[in-house]
């Protein structure tokens, strides 16, 4: 029987092949760094993707692959949630899904990690560094001389996962310090309704805005994996061009995807040892 737990290196998931492939890249290089089997695993969505675009291997999504695991005999199951922020999707759904899971399979054990910015100021020290390395780097690179930074993310209807990325921003705009002009945050989507305000502005509307429709702006992604919104061909992108025809003399650069460091592996080597003296979802 298996004796050592199995980590699940878990994303929301996406229809974009590129999403699985970086999250299979994370996951290999974590196992190797840590020693334990990490499998890429979706909460959703990601087994709709062809296969054949993946290697020929299918992306497995939460449930199907615990009860696969189940059932070959490894019960010890440790989650990494691949999220910046407390989504509902690791708060309430995870949880929820474990809990009905467990009814029909009692000998699993499923221990949680926290989000990967989960403590405070000293707890995001990494997180920040990659990010303000990201926006440092393209300024080097460009030759640009205090651009206007953006910090965007997908946006929430939860205010504790907006609150993490304003406290994320404060701490971007010390390590900068006197290399950047405006520095703000947006959001790329928001639900409708006052309640939802605090995703203002949407990325969009603020490449409207005086001080950020004109001249260099850095976009910062507060994004893990390529997909929808970010990466190549994403919705950034899209927005960004078409704010570059709107406004002729505005420049704007893409930071790296905080996946793309290595830092980001230290940081869920720190979550692995959190989820080991975590107590199981009842």
């Amino acid at each position: 029987m298996p004796t050592s737990p199995v980590c699940f290196l878990l994303d929301n998931g996406s229809l974009k092949p590129d999403a699985t492939l970086s999250l299979r890249r994370i996951a290999a290089n974590l196992g190797d760094l840590t020693g334990l089997e990490v499998m890429p695993i979706s909460l959703l969505h990601s087994s709709s993707i062809d296969p054949g675009l993946l290697g020929g291997r299918h992306a497995e999504i939460f449930e199907p692959a615990l009860k696969r695991l189940d059932a070959l005999g490894s019960h010890d199951i440790l989650v990494l949630p691949l999220f910046i922020g407390p989504s509902l999707a690791i708060t309430d759904y995870l949880p929820e899904r474990i809990r009905s899971i467990r009814t029909k399979f009692p000998d699993l054990k499923v221990r949680v990690a926290p989000s990967l910015a989960c403590g405070g100021v000293a707890g995001d020290r990494n997180l920040v560094e990659i990010l303000s390395d990201g926006v440092v780097r393209v300024i080097r690179d460009k030759g640009l001389h205090k651009p206007a930074v953006v910090l965007v993310d997908h946006g929430t209807p939860i205010q504790a996962v907006n609150a993490v990325r304003q406290r994320l921003l404060e701490q971007l705009a010390a390590f900068l310090n006197e290399r950047t002009g405006n520095l703000t945050a947006a959001s790329m989507e928001r639900r409708e309704g006052a309640q939802y305000d605090f995703n203002e502005p949407l990325l969009e509307r603020l490449l409207d805005r005086e001080g950020y429709c004109r001249g260099d702006v850095v976009i910062s992604m507060l994004f893990l994996l390529p997909g929808t919104h970010a990466g190549p061909g994403g919705d950034i992108e899209t927005i960004c061009a078409s704010a570059r025809k709107r406004h002729t003399d505005l420049r704007t650069h893409i930071a790296p995807l905080i996946g793309e460091d290595k830092r980001l592996l230290h940081i869920l080597e720190e979550r692995l040892q959190m989820c080991l003296r975590a107590t199981p979802v009842a």
